[in-house]
């Protein structure tokens, strides 16, 4: 887990990111991941700073060091250590996918109009349940948004508003 973390904070900060800040970062996504039911770590805690250590020990070839920077490697305009880090990242994806799904459908009509007038709540669930099924075969994931289950796009929903 900790190289999942770890890759997952440094895709987002391309450019570098400070140890003070990536341990901050890698800790509110164990967080995350906990309030998801997610296992981020043996002992049942929360990611520290032996976790970040242990992660940046096994992505050492992808990441490079720069003024107390790390960011990840890029050698000769070469990209490759991307597709490390975003094949490490991936393990995260079916932790927030219904989610990502309801967001997705909320942005489907712009994010302008999203964020000013919102969306009608069935509306909301129409388009959300489309692309789910959609969608259906990318992840495996234990409970899914379906047409059928609408108390469950409610959790889902309350979820993210809390």
């Amino acid at each position: 887990m900790p190289t999942t973390l770890l890759a997952s904070i440094l895709l987002l900060y391309r450019k570098g990111i400070s140890e003070e800040q990536l341990v901050k970062n890698v800790s509110w996504l164990g967080m995350a991941l906990n309030q998801r039911g997610a296992i981020v770590a043996t002992d049942g805690g929360l990611p520290h700073l032996n976790t970040l250590k242990s992660g940046l020990k096994h992505l050492e070839d992808y990441i490079v060091l720069k003024r107390n920077i790390y960011m990840p490697k890029v050698s000769e305009g070469s990209y490759q250590n991307y597709i490390m880090l975003a094949y490490y990242r991936n393990a995260l994806n079916f932790v927030f996918f219904n989610e990502s799904i309801v967001v997705c459908a909320m942005l489907s009509q712009g994010i302008d109009v999203a964020w000013k007038d919102g969306m009608p709540l069935e509306e909301l669930f129409k388009r959300t349940c489309y692309l789910a099924e959609l969608l259906k075969r990318e992840e495996v994931i234990e409970k899914r948004l379906i047409s059928g289950d609408k108390a469950f796009f409610d959790e889902t929903l309350e979820f993210m508003i809390s």
